[in-house]
């Protein structure tokens, strides 16, 4: 967690506020974690039980934290309907928002390569490569073209294309290019001819392993401390 300077003592539990606010828009508490002890909260912030007992008391009423009987304090899934004021920082809540579009992904693109192993013909998967060549040379692809659209496509199941489609353009929506860096991007990108290569084989464990490893690694790169993020533009 990062070093704060001490408090001062004007409208003590604001500042309090504030810091916590900081440590979500950086990362430090990522969604779920368990917030440090009050002993050491007190310490690294300067302030005493009443005031940090009333910080937590305003960001429970919030649905920020949730208090576990014997547990302890944890950070919840901070998204934009949990909060009142709109206090939380929009970085903070967008790659809150971003992860659980991921966790979404994981289960729907799952089900998409096992029914194009079932029911996928050599031809149609073998019409794969040009995607993947585009998106590996980060040609701008929306994402009914994308790599993960066109294997729905080949499923035939319009319900399961149209609600990957969905989650893709969320995904752009919330700037995922751009919180993971153009590198790390480029690098997830290239993925794509593992997951393809398995499909080739229809090798459904190769298949399941690659999709689990793109949605994680991106997921893993999210909550990563201090994220450098990519300011060009498509």
């Amino acid at each position: 967690m990062a070093e704060t300077s001490q408090i001062s003592k004007v409208r003590l539990y604001e500042q309090v506020l504030e810091e916590i606010y900081g440590y979500i828009e950086r990362g430090d508490w990522a969604p779920g974690c368990k917030i440090p002890s009050e002993k050491e909260l007190k310490k690294q912030l300067g302030v005493g039980t009443a005031v940090l007992r009333e910080t937590f008391r305003i960001l429970e009423t919030k649905n920020i934290i949730e208090s576990r009987q014997g547990q302890g304090r944890f950070l919840r899934n901070v998204r934009p309907e949990l909060i009142l004021d709109g206090t939380i920082p929009q970085r903070a809540l967008t790659k809150s928002s971003l992860l659980d579009v991921l966790d979404i992904r994981i289960s729907l693109e799952l089900s998409s390569v096992e029914a194009v192993i079932t029911r996928g013909s050599d031809e149609q998967i073998a019409a794969l490569e040009s995607v993947v060549k585009r998106q590996a040379e980060g040609t701008p692809i929306k994402p009914e073209d994308s790599f993960e659209a066109c294997v729905a496509k080949i499923t035939g199941n319009s319900i399961l294309t149209s609600m990957i489609i969905h989650m893709l353009t969320l995904t752009q929506e919330l700037e995922q290019k751009n919180y993971l860096g153009y590198e790390k991007w480029r690098e997830l990108n290239n993925e794509h001819e593992l997951i393809l290569r398995a499909l080739r084989s229809h090798d459904l464990i190769a298949a399941r392993a690659a999709v689990y490893r793109h949605i994680y690694g991106i997921k893993e790169k999210l909550t990563e401390r201090n994220t450098d993020t990519f300011v060009q533009k498509d």
